[in-house]
């Protein structure tokens, strides 16, 4: 990146030679004559140092800084300056000078030493700018991000509770539509199993029988998706009980067993 400086000087031998120096060092520089002058240019321009004599006609290099401090808040100002006020020297500190050059200026090295750690410093500065800038807008990003994942994933849970709703209702309300024709079947072979209706064919009786069980376990299973719908009732809690495993097989058996007949095993 090439900088731009002015330079505000009004002897011209002085601006000619630190023009000619800087120029040599790879800068592109303008000189104004004058403090009014240079206070108009830098109204005008972009700059990105600012190297000006103290003593000036129409506007010192103190209201130089001044008017450079509004418009080129970040850029640095170098004064030069054949005086030694101590006073001079507080003065430009308070309002933010970079650095002092003592004139005549005897060693341009030195202040295109000078130059070149100020232009540095402002390049440091531009960069953590330029990070902070990023950095705000990479958060300001992921800040839209989060709130967008955190919308959709509200939406999700709540279509999840209401699909989970639906469920419930749906497994009680036909747990109880299933249970009143499984009731009456049951009713109505019970009659049959103990003769209320008449006498029983031969062999019938075990068939009817096991037609109970399987009922029974039918009515079971209803049951079991009934509750299982309850519990996603608010506080519906599972229970634990002791049950009788010899019963349970039994009634595992006897369940099979007809078809453990039909297909002829052990």
């Amino acid at each position: 990146m090439v900088h731009h400086i002015l330079i505000v000087e009004d002897a011209r031998p002085v601006s000619d030679v630190i023009f000619d120096f800087l120029e040599a060092e790879g800068y592109i520089c303008e000189v104004a004559g004058d403090g009014q002058e240079a206070i108009e240019l830098l109204k005008k321009k972009t700059y990105d140092l600012i190297l000006t004599d103290l003593r000036l006609p129409g506007a010192n290099g103190f209201e130089v800084v001044e008017a450079a401090n509004k418009t080129h808040p970040q850029s640095p100002k170098i004064i030069m300056t054949a005086y030694t006020d101590m006073d001079d020297a507080l003065r430009a500190i308070r309002l933010g000078a970079y650095d002092f050059i003592q004139k005549p200026i005897r060693n341009l090295w030195e202040l295109g030493n000078t130059v070149q750690h100020a232009l540095q410093h402002l390049d440091l500065l531009r960069e953590q700018e330029r990070h902070q800038v990023e950095m705000e807008a990479m958060n300001e990003r992921l800040e839209l991000e989060v709130k967008r994942q955190t919308e959709a994933l509200s939406k999700a849970n709540n279509e999840l509770r209401t699909l989970d709703e639906m469920k419930n209702n749906l497994l009680a309300n036909l747990s109880h539509e299933l249970c009143t024709p499984l009731n009456a079947v049951r009713g109505y072979i019970k009659l049959v199993y103990v003769r209320a209706l008449g006498e029983l064919p031969e062999g019938c009786a075990q068939s009817l029988e096991t037609s109970l069980v399987s009922l029974d376990k039918l009515h079971t299973l209803i049951t079991s998706l009934l509750r299982y719908a309850e519990l996603g009732e608010q506080g519906k809690k599972l229970e634990l009980e002791r049950i009788d495993l010899k019963l349970l097989l039994e009634s595992l058996v006897k369940d099979r067993s007809a078809a453990v007949e039909q297909k002829q095993l052990t």
